[in-house]
Formats: C-alpha cells, sequence, structure tokens
C-alpha cells in the first residue's frame, strides 16, 4: 500500500469536521507529502459543512513547502487512531495488516482483526434492508407528523425554506420563527398543502430546527427547550445508516430520510439546561462511534437545521427531485435515561483488567506529589473541623501557598495552577480574604494569575449536575488542584446516606481523573465534643467522606489556660517589638540578645526605654497591637489520616485571623481537646468546678441578702436557709469567704483571726 493510498483511505475514515484548525491543516501537508492532490484535499474538506470555504485549501497548498522535518502520511494515521477510525489495512504488525478481502484467522487470533478499539457493534451481524419508500401523501401528511412528534402545540418553530448557492452547495438562511407548531398544523389542515401554508421552498428542499425558540432569533441561546439532538450521518449508505440507528435503539422522536446522503435521526435527550445537553449529546456521539456510525460532529448545538420532512429536494442543478419523508415516528426507549442505562451496560467506558505481571515488568509513573507526604495530583483531600475552625481560611491558604510554591501547616506544597470554587461567600468577601492572607504572609501576589476564581454563592446545583460543567471550564487550565468550599453547598442527596455519599465521591474521583488534578474541599465535624473520636470518625454524617479520600487533615480546637495564653502572647509581643526595633535600628541587638528576651515583654520594653529610646514608640506600639491580637488566639491540633503516605505526627496550631500557624515554640504540648480527658478526670473536674460555683453563688446571696445588716448579726442558721444549704456546708463557704462564726452568728475575721 502506497502513501497515497494509505493517505486515501484514512480521508474516507476521518471526517474533517471532529478536527481542530491545526490538524486540519498537518492533514494537507501530509496529502502533500504523499503525492495526493490538491482536489484530494478539498473535496475531503468540503464535508465540514460548517467551516468549509472554498477556495482556502488552494490557498493554503500553494504555501506548503518543505521546511525541515516533513508532515507525512503518519500524521493521518495518528489522527485516525486518537478519533478510532484507522480503517482496515492502515495498521502495521501482526494480522492488523489484513486486506478489505479478509485473511486467514489463527488461533490465537482476535475475532474483529485484532485491534483494540475494535467497534463493539460488529458489522458482520448487522442486518440492513432497503429503505422504505415515502408514503404516496407525504407531501401533505409528513410535514404535520413531523410537528407532533417534535414539538408542543406552544412551542415556536424555526423554518427555513431560502437558500442560496455558494460554490455548489446550498447554504439556508436564518429562516422564521413566528409561528408555533399549533398554527403550523393549523395553516396545513386549512390549505392542504406546503407552500400555501408555509412557503414555496427552493430546489434546495427545506430545513427545521431541532428544538423550540424563543422568536428572538436562532442561536442556541434563543433555545426554549433542550428537548432533542441531531444525530446524522453521510459517511455510510443510507441503509447501514438506518440499521445502525436501529440498532442503537434509540429514545426518537422521528427518523428522516434527508434527500441526500444522510439519515437524520432527531434523539430525545430532554435536557434541563445548556449544560446537561452538552453532557448528553457527548455521551451520545460516544455511543455512536462505539456503535460504529460515523457521526457528524458539527450537529451538537441545540438551535441545528435539520431536514424538513414533507417537501422535495434537488441536491445538484441537474438532479432529479428527491423526497425530503419520515422514515419513522417516534419509537425506541421511552426516555433518554431509560436508553442510557441499558446502553451503558452494553457499552461500558470501564478499562478493561491488566496483568500483574505486566504491570510490575513495566510499573506506571506514581502520580506528582502536591502537598509533600500529604497528597498526589489527581487525589482526594477532606479538610474537616467544627463550624467557624477558619477552613475556608486555611483552603484559601493553601491556594496561595500552591500557587506561589509556599509551605503550608508546615509542609511543602508543588506549585502549580489552582480553581477555588466559591460556594459560600460572597465575591468581594472572598476576594478581601486572599488578600487579607497574602498581606499576613507578608508575600507579594507574584503568581495569583495561577489562582482562578469560580464564584458561585447563590448559584450553586448538586455536584452531578455541577460536575460537567466544572470539568468543561477546566479541561485546558492545566490545574493541579481544585478547591471546593464547603462540600455541604454542593452534596447529594442525604450526607446520612451511606450510598448518597458514595456517589458524591464517585463525582469526585471523577474530576480528579478527568482533570489530572487533585480535588480537595473542606467539610464540618458533627455535633458535640470531639476530643475522645478518632480524627476518621469526627465528620458530620457518613463515615464514607471521610475514608473516601486519599487524605484526611483534621482540625479539632485545644483548650487553651491562662498560663498557656500568656505564654503565647508574650512570644508574640517579643516578636513584634523586635521587628519594629528592627526597622529603626537593623544591628540593635545581637542574635544572642534577642534569644535572652524571647517571652520576656517587659525586660525588653525596659531594654529599649534605657538604651533605644529613639524606637520607644514604636516599640510600644507593636506590643500594644501585639496584646490586642494574639489575647484572642484559639489554638487547634492539626490530625491526619494518609492513605499513601506514613502517618504524620500531629500538628498544633494557633489561629490568629486570617492564618493558622504552626506552634513552633511547642506552648500547646499536651494541650487536649475537649471531651479527651478520661471519664473519671472530667467528672472529677465538673465536680470541682460545680463545687467553686455554689461557693461563690452562696457568698453572692450573703451579699445580696444581708448588705444592709450591721456586723456580727448574721445569722447563720438564716444564711442556710436562705441558700438551701446545711449549716455545716454554710460554715465551710463562710471560711472560704473569709468569714468566722461565733454562736450561730457570722463576723468578719479580725486581723488576730486572720
Amino acid at each position: 500500500m502506497t502513501d497515497r493510498e494509505k493517505a486515501l483511505a484514512c480521508l474516507d475514515a476521518l471526517s474533517p469536521a471532529s478536527l481542530t484548525y491545526d490538524d486540519w491543516l498537518r492533514v494537507g501537508m501530509a496529502l502533500k507529502t504523499a503525492g495526493c492532490s490538491v482536489h484530494d484535499w478539498d473535496s475531503w474538506s468540503s464535508r465540514d459543512r460548517d467551516r468549509y470555504q472554498s477556495k482556502t485549501c488552494e490557498r493554503k497548498w500553494a504555501g506548503f513547502r518543505p521546511n525541515g522535518k516533513p508532515v507525512t502520511v503518519a500524521t493521518i494515521v495518528d489522527l485516525c487512531k486518537k478519533h478510532g477510525t484507522v480503517p482496515d489495512g492502515i495498521w502495521e504488525g501482526g494480522h492488523h495488516g489484513h486486506s478489505k478481502e479478509g485473511h486467514a484467522l489463527e488461533w490465537d487470533s482476535v475475532l474483529g482483526g485484532g485491534r483494540a478499539d475494535h467497534n463493539p457493534a460488529d458489522r458482520r451481524w448487522l442486518q440492513t434492508d432497503d429503505l422504505p419508500p415515502p408514503a404516496p401523501d407525504f407531501a401533505t401528511k409528513d410535514f404535520v407528523a413531523y410537528l407532533k412528534a417534535v414539538f408542543e402545540p406552544d412551542d415556536l418553530v424555526g423554518l427555513s425554506i431560502r437558500a442560496f448557492n455558494k460554490d455548489g452547495r446550498w447554504i439556508p438562511d436564518r429562516g422564521l420563527c413566528d409561528r408555533t407548531q399549533a398554527e403550523l398544523i393549523a395553516r396545513m389542515e386549512k390549505f392542504g398543502n406546503f407552500s400555501e401554508a408555509v412557503g414555496d421552498p427552493t430546489d434546495a428542499g427545506a430545513w427545521i430546527r431541532i428544538n423550540p425558540l424563543d422568536g428572538k432569533g436562532f442561536r442556541d441561546e434563543n433555545v426554549t427547550r433542550f428537548r432533542h439532538a441531531l444525530l446524522e450521518a453521510d459517511e455510510d449508505d443510507l441503509p447501514t445508516q438506518l440499521a445502525i440507528i436501529r440498532e442503537m435503539n434509540l429514545p426518537l422522536s422521528a427518523i428522516v430520510h434527508s434527500g441526500g446522503k444522510s439519515i437524520h435521526a432527531i434523539v430525545r435527550v430532554d435536557a434541563k439546561s445548556i449544560e446537561e445537553y452538552r453532557d448528553r449529546v457527548d455521551f451520545l456521539f460516544r455511543m455512536a462511534e462505539k456503535f460504529g456510525l460515523k457521526a457528524d460532529t458539527g450537529n451538537r448545538n441545540p438551535s441545528r437545521l435539520t431536514r424538513l420532512p414533507g417537501v422535495y429536494r434537488r441536491p445538484q442543478e441537474n438532479d432529479a427531485q428527491r423526497e425530503q419523508y419520515m422514515i419513522s415516528g417516534p419509537c425506541g426507549p421511552a426516555s433518554w435515561n431509560e436508553w442510557a442505562d441499558a446502553v451503558e451496560d452494553t457499552f461500558d467506558e470501564l478499562p478493561d483488567p491488566t496483568t500483574l505481571s505486566a504491570s510490575l515488568a513495566n510499573p506506571p509513573a506514581l502520580s506528582p506529589e502536591l502537598i509533600e507526604n500529604v497528597l498526589r495530583r489527581g487525589h482526594k483531600m477532606v479538610l474537616t473541623g467544627p463550624s467557624k475552625a477558619a477552613k475556608s481560611f486555611t483552603l484559601i491558604r493553601l491556594s496561595v501557598c500552591i500557587a506561589e510554591g509556599l509551605e503550608w501547616l508546615g509542609w511543602k506544597c508543588a506549585q502549580g495552577r489552582v480553581l477555588y470554587v466559591n460556594l459560600e461567600l460572597d465575591e468581594p468577601s472572598c476576594i478581601q480574604r486572599f488578600a487579607a492572607v497574602y498581606q499576613c504572609l507578608g508575600i507579594e501576589p507574584k503568581n495569583s494569575n495561577a489562582i482562578d476564581v469560580w464564584n458561585l454563592r447563590g448559584q450553586a446545583v448538586p455536584l452531578d449536575q455541577l460536575a460537567g460543567k466544572l470539568i468543561r471550564r477546566a479541561k485546558k487550565r492545566g490545574y493541579s488542584a481544585v478547591i471546593l468550599d464547603p462540600i455541604y453547598k454542593v452534596a447529594v442527596g442525604d450526607e446520612n446516606d451511606a450510598h448518597d455519599m458514595g456517589v458524591f465521591c464517585n463525582l469526585i474521583d471523577r474530576i480528579a481523573g478527568q482533570l489530572s488534578a487533585a480535588v480537595i474541599y473542606a467539610h464540618h465535624h458533627s455535633k458535640g465534643a470531639q476530643g475522645q473520636k478518632r480524627a476518621i470518625d469526627r465528620a458530620s454524617g457518613s463515615g464514607v467522606v471521610a475514608r473516601d479520600a486519599d487524605a484526611l487533615v483534621d482540625l479539632v480546637e485545644l483548650a487553651v489556660d491562662k498560663q498557656r495564653r500568656e505564654v503565647f502572647v508574650k512570644t508574640k509581643a517579643v516578636e513584634a517589638m523586635l521587628a519594629a526595633l528592627k526597622t529603626i535600628n537593623p544591628s540593635a541587638l545581637t542574635p544572642e540578645q534577642e534569644a535572652d528576651f524571647a517571652g520576656k515583654p517587659d525586660d525588653l520594653f525596659l531594654e529599649v526605654t534605657t538604651d533605644h529610646p529613639t524606637a520607644l514608640n514604636a516599640v510600644r506600639d507593636a506590643s500594644a497591637l501585639a496584646y490586642e491580637r494574639f489575647a484572642k488566639a484559639t489554638a487547634w491540633r492539626v490530625e491526619t489520616v494518609l492513605r499513601e503516605f506514613a502517618p504524620r505526627p500531629p500538628t498544633a496550631v494557633w489561629f490568629t485571623y486570617p492564618l493558622h500557624t504552626v506552634d513552633d515554640a511547642d506552648i500547646l504540648k499536651d494541650a487536649k481537646a475537649e471531651g479527651e480527658e478520661p471519664a473519671w478526670k472530667r467528672e472529677k473536674a465538673e465536680k470541682e468546678k460545680l463545687k467553686k460555683d455554689a461557693a461563690a453563688g452562696f457568698i453572692q446571696k450573703l451579699k445580696d441578702t444581708f448588705a444592709s445588716e450591721k456586723e456580727g448579726m448574721f445569722s447563720l442558721t438564716k444564711l442556710a436557709e436562705t441558700a438551701g444549704v446545711s449549716i455545716n456546708t454554710a460554715k465551710k463557704y463562710l471560711a472560704d469567704a473569709g468569714l468566722v462564726v461565733k454562736e450561730k452568728r457570722v463576723w468578719k475575721a479580725t486581723e488576730e483571726e486572720e
């Protein structure tokens, strides 16, 4: 087989409508290298009706000159492989090089030629019949039958009965859309023929839009119901096209003979939105390819024109008239979902099993790490924590750390692009938070163009509807991570239902797999104390969410006593004071002196007052701001549950708006979360607290009830009765308050008695 024969064979199997402009040019270059003519390229290109322009091929062809490595027929073969349409006789090696006339099968040969991407619908079993002819009265009946099958009475119908001839091809005009289905049927019933009811079509025939319009235009945005998709192929003979369409058992409203080289199938998709429409049409075309139907991929949009049944057309000037007619009305499954479920069972898109020996001999490369020893690209991570744990700030900081290549919670991040899907905050608040994080990190937003923010507050939909939209927008952006914040805004079903959460997790898998990006999302804790629970059990709802993730990062709040907080605030105050001092006198203190002042703001202030008075005001102001800011800090422990990596030790962090910072000074060492202490210790502490509260209440009642009494006039019995305690308990409380009891009367203790 010569290069020219290979190239022309590939053109028969490759649709120009499926290629990008650059691929189309490469095909032309390869054809010229293989010895083909410009007419071969032009004739093939004309099959892309939407983009074909006469004379363009001739102009481009003249500019193709040898320059470095030539583009060969192998380029066209690769494009065929990419689109799954390599014809027989082109594949090299083994039994794949057989001719169309057939070949002898070996015992270990694979039926169908042994091709790895063989068509699941074996054409050898396809039953074709002659096309049914048009009905004798098709010109008066088919148009009405089509309107009833495809449209509702109040639908505005788009029609085109005018066309102009451009370089031998009929191009329809935009047409009209001023009558409803009911009005058009009434006119047909009144006049009895298409010409009087609608108008005289040209020799080109007539066209109709596959979906109803709003009467304001003819674009996709003018479609009012995404009810139908057009499936058309003109690369097989008509009986084969019809046989495959019937074999697919589609939910059809109509099958129409175009009067030319194609059968038009009007497929009922019943999409709720343009996004769902696109998803369903993509699926339809993938399934058509699996059945062996080489569908025209230019027919994806919902405002598409299709051939209108009930009229004649003359394909070329000297051709005889041909009928555009209905082959069938509604047929097949009752709904899209019924068909999709059935066809997925027949042609699932699951990968085939692989032998372990082959994988061990050539192991696949691991996905690169995004967060060192925590998370890889293409994997999933969930951040869990209680309400108001600053989870959003934590994820915003993670976005910045990935974009800028910084550490996050003490873990190094690989630099990359991030899509932050903001589901909770209004846009100004979200952007303000990003700005605050950059400011407090003390860095310039040099790579902020690597962060895309998708603001969906008030517009979020469940993830089963959002996933396709997200993937389509993100597909070519090269994201390292997609962050969903928070997931309850897009949850599918009941978060307490394991099945519903399993569906949700599968959707997360789909996003991660198709984008090769880590998917990271925030989820809230269940109610109540979390200290006694494991990190993996703290998330609200079904445990599926936490256990499905490749990495779980959990935030649990720690109890901070007065002493720890005081140490922390003093440490931060010294850091702020030293920073202020250095701005005025960088060499004021040696590193050793700075270390001596750690946690001792009063000593440092005295040093500045004595030896560096010029910096006194700046240091005083820095100290005041530090005390004000860090006195409100909360403490947290970060725990991880990792599938891919060894367990990491828990990390203690402080949160001060807007950042979590690692507790490098170990101030929080051994600090406990609420409920983390053993039950007996908690009970003992609660009893002690109750005693203290009771004593305080008793003394307060003493003050309130006897504030006007004179010394020594307090009756112990009356006091006990008023407080509702025993006399002995009253005595103990009074002693704790510095009061003495003599002869059942209460006295203030004298200095000698004290």
